[in-house]
């Protein structure tokens, strides 16, 4: 008798771990209220920077760019508000 029950059970286990993984991957900004990568690039080149290298990693995007003052940078930008947290020389 236990055996017939092995199944749904072990199904309804498998479909809630299913459900709280894809939880726990949930985009940073589920309202969409972040701006658009292109809205991103288009303000530091607004700004004269000339972007050479994008890698969006999560929550932070990192930009290699030109910078006005014509020294190759590392710009570290909050993804959900388009921030920059910082600026560093590129090594």
């Amino acid at each position: 008798m236990f055996m017939t029950h092995a199944f749904p059970f072990a199904a309804l286990m498998a479909a809630t771990l299913a459900g709280a993984a894809g939880a726990q991957t949930a985009p940073a900004d589920p309202a969409g209220t972040a701006p658009a990568l292109s809205t991103i690039i288009g303000d530091l080149e607004e700004r004269g920077y000339d972007v050479a290298d994008i890698d969006v990693g999560g929550r932070v995007i990192e930009v290699e760019a030109m910078s006005p003052q014509g020294l190759l940078v590392d710009l570290r930008i909050e993804a959900a508000t388009g921030t920059v947290l910082s600026e560093m020389p590129e090594d």
